[in-house]
């Protein structure tokens, strides 16, 4: 598969922006459902996903060009390219975030509340989203003789690596268990909806620490990560910052 879905002239459109846009509005339209099972306005869903989707990209840009700094330090233009690849679904859950808070306070909503709502669209935006990575070919992990082990082109293998021809598919992982992730938050929030026995922050604590637990694992299974405290990377290090400060929430909420 090329990286070039179409082309209208000297325009081309890519995969990797498409499975993107495909992995935005499937988290609106769970955000609408979830909404309309609560009997709240769908319009608050869109108008986050104005504010929020252009802040969460360049999060997500961010994020990435910072923890992998050694793949832009000699060609620090790059980093402007979005089409060739490189967003980080941790970067941009942490762009939404912000913009959720700013929101909640600007129309005097309930953060909490709205993040739950929101939640289950997220774990679906990244188990969709993270397919981009196939079509780039990158965000793979060591070489494998496994049945499912994905093909990589010889110039898209890391240097030391040429001779391998498959490689574990780091994005299918992702992919599958935040889908997975995606159904029982989704039952857990009509749940909580439909009974209000869950205390509202719960749905969102609870993806946030699951997304931290899964780039943690994942990350130490990359061919190409820069360790920085020991065996360690930078996206670990947040990770496990991440997983200790929504537990000690979600216990606190429990505790309420």
């Amino acid at each position: 598969m090329g990286k070039i879905a179409l082309s209208i002239g000297p325009f081309h459109v890519y995969w990797y922006g498409m499975v993107i846009a495909l992995a935005v509005v499937s988290a609106i339209a769970s955000g609408i459902f979830q909404a309309k099972l609560r009997g709240q306005q769908t319009e608050r869903i869109v108008d986050i996903a104005l504010y929020g989707v252009p802040v969460a990209v360049i999060c997500a840009r961010i994020y990435y060009v910072i923890t992998n700094w050694t793949l832009y330090a000699e060609q620090p233009g790059e980093m402007f390219f979005l089409w060739h690849g490189g967003l980080s679904f941790a970067g941009a859950v942490f762009g939404l975030l912000l913009t959720i808070i700013l929101y909640s306070k600007w129309e005097k909503i309930s953060f909490w509340y709205w993040a739950d709502i929101l939640a289950p669209g997220l774990a679906l935006a990244q188990a969709i989203g993270v397919i981009a990575n196939f079509v780039n070919q990158e965000a793979f992990g060591l070489p494998t003789s496994q049945p499912w082990g994905i093909y990589i082109d010889f110039n898209c293998r890391p240097a030391g690596y040429e001779q391998f021809d498959f490689f574990h598919p780091l994005f299918l992982y992702e992919s599958l268990s935040a889908f997975l992730l995606f159904l029982l938050l989704t039952a857990v929030a009509i749940y909580q909806a439909r009974c209000g026995r869950v205390k509202a922050g719960i749905v969102f604590l609870g993806y946030l620490i699951f997304l931290a637990m899964v780039r943690f694992i994942l990350e130490g299974m990359y061919i190409s990560r820069t360790d920085i405290l020991g065996q360690l990377t930078a996206e670990q290090i947040i990770s496990l910052l991440t997983m200790g400060i929504c537990s000690w929430l979600v216990r606190a909420k429990i505790k309420e």
